[in-house]
């Protein structure tokens, strides 16, 4: 089956009700008949099950925990910013059915080392003798409470960024991070700006007020970043898009599809590392 790949997933699986009841997923008994969770303090319908085994590649696991979602996850969009744009409503269909099954990052660590292939649009699972890597080099990757970490450092500032591969952002950073260090970060004073909406599956923020750096200088593992012309940098609150004071602004996937052709994700060094 197609899965989504979401290191910002703090679930081994995330399932749609429909197929986790075709594939026997055993539910969990309801207590207190809550069957909800609550996302950056918003209640969601949804229950907690186990999956006897799934297969990924040459791996096999048993007895996993997922969480079983009753809801469509592009629902809280707004009409206005799916009408008369075709391209726009078929990418969020295409997003809809792709959530059906969503890998979290629990399950990636279960796995050790994953090889983003993003020329060929390919996930492997490398043998442990087939990559070189050294471990005396300092892990770049974290896990913090329900997150994954990573540091990278903007004109020399010291940045924390919760590693989100199901996010379409390049850079976003909490404005309570620019205040802090507003004097380093120059943001563009006149700057073409289109309209900036964020959509998640608990929430819809629209015309959201926003910054742009004025020519920042990324590093990421002691190198410097080019960022393309189509990866904006955002500055603004991320408060209710995330969980309050544990980091300072998010790198989603196309962050990453920039730094090379492939990336290795090491879980068991606990690094990210660009192999070519």
């Amino acid at each position: 089956m197609t899965t989504l790949f979401d290191t910002g997933v703090s679930l081994f699986f995330l399932i749609k009700e429909e197929v986790a009841d075709s594939i026997g997923v055993r539910r969990l008994d309801i207590f207190d008949n809550d069957t909800s969770i609550v996302f950056n303090g918003v209640k969601l319908p949804m229950e907690e099950g186990i999956l006897d085994s799934v297969e990924i590649a040459d791996f096999k696991f048993y007895n996993i925990p997922v969480g079983i979602y009753k809801f469509d996850p592009i629902s809280n969009i707004p009409d206005s910013l799916v009408n008369h744009n075709h391209e726009r409503k078929e990418s969020l269909e295409y997003f809809s059915n792709s959530m059906s099954i969503v890998m979290g990052y629990p399950a990636m660590f279960l796995m050790g080392k994953i090889i983003v292939d993003f020329e060929n649009n390919v996930l492997s699972f490398p043998d442990d003798s087939l990559i070189q890597t050294n471990n005396n080099i300092e892990p770049n990757l974290f896990a913090y409470t329900t997150a994954l970490f990573t540091r990278l450092y903007i004109n020399d500032i010291p940045f924390t960024a919760h590693v989100d591969f199901g996010s379409t952002s390049y850079m976003q950073i909490h404005s309570s991070f620019y205040e802090k260090n507003k004097c380093k970060i120059p943001v563009k004073s006149v700057a073409d700006k289109k309209p900036l909406n964020i959509s998640m599956i608990h929430n819809t923020w629209l015309n959201i007020p926003y910054e742009i750096p004025e020519n920042p200088i990324l590093k990421f593992n002691s190198k410097i970043v080019l960022a393309k012309e189509d990866n904006v940098i955002e500055i603004y609150s991320l408060s209710g898009q995330s969980v309050p004071g544990t980091f300072d602004g998010h790198i989603g996937y196309p962050f990453f599809r920039n730094l090379g052709k492939k990336i290795l994700l090491d879980f068991d060094n606990m690094r990210i590392d660009i192999i070519e």
